[in-house]
């Protein structure tokens, strides 16, 4: 995640470290969630889904270790497609991070609403996780981000700022 190399509107990177939150027990239904839905543990057994808080931990943990100047600004635990009101960037950032975890065997993908119908995607998850960079044009403005999976799906997101010089190196 060093090397995060900026494209037209967007980069795809992966978490190569997020494996370490394994399953851990019961899922933890209340969460440490900032805003939506906990999850249900909908196509996840309670047996095998991690701990909410143990996701947000990694996901934060490999932000940071990655690339240092990344702001976390939500983390938000869910159940299905969601969609998240996001505050405008903090002064010196233009990149908006959209990190997904998720139950089952599905696809997840997340876009940005305004940058022209461009979004990432990738496997379903619980351990280990990928991430997807969006340039912003605006970053005064506010955002909405869009999750897609499947019914039924457990959705872990953290959605960080990240500043053009950590993505172009």
């Amino acid at each position: 995640m060093k090397n995060l190399r900026k494209a037209s509107a967007f980069s795809l990177f992966v978490f190569l470290s997020v494996a370490a939150v394994g399953c851990t027990g019961q899922a933890d239904p209340a969460g440490e969630t900032t805003t939506g839905a906990s999850p249900t543990t909908g196509s996840a057994s309670p047996e095998s889904a991690p701990k909410t808080s143990d996701i947000f931990e990694a996901q934060a943990s490999v932000l940071k270790n990655g690339s240092p100047s990344s702001e976390i600004r939500q983390q938000v635990a869910g159940a299905g497609t969601t969609s998240f009101d996001v505050e405008p960037m903090p002064p010196g950032y233009s990149h908006l991070g959209v990190a997904v975890q998720c139950s089952g065997t599905g696809k997840w993908s997340a876009s940005l609403d305004g940058v022209g119908g461009k979004e990432v995607s990738s496997d379903c998850s619980l351990n280990g996780g990928a991430a997807g960079l969006f340039d912003i044009s605006d970053p005064a403005a506010s955002q909405t981000v869009t999750v897609k999976v499947a019914d039924g799906t457990d959705i872990w997101v953290t959605i960080f700022a990240d500043s053009p010089d950590e993505a172009d190196k």
